[in-house]
């Protein structure tokens, strides 16, 4: 589920990018298939961890 103030919906796909000198954002899509920028703040070196991810 996400949930902001431009967007409340169950999602079937997001997608996480980590850009190198940024902060990570979600991409996702609405009904029509506008894609959706969210950013956010949080570790996501622990996040890749749990993933077992090391680029």
């Amino acid at each position: 589920m996400v949930k902001n103030q431009w967007f409340n919906d169950l999602e079937d796909e997001v997608m996480i990018i980590i850009p190198g000198q940024e902060h990570p954002y979600l991409m996702t899509f609405d009904n029509e298939n506008q894609p959706i920028f969210l950013t956010f703040q949080g570790d996501t070196c622990k996040f890749l961890g749990l993933l077992n991810f090391k680029p």
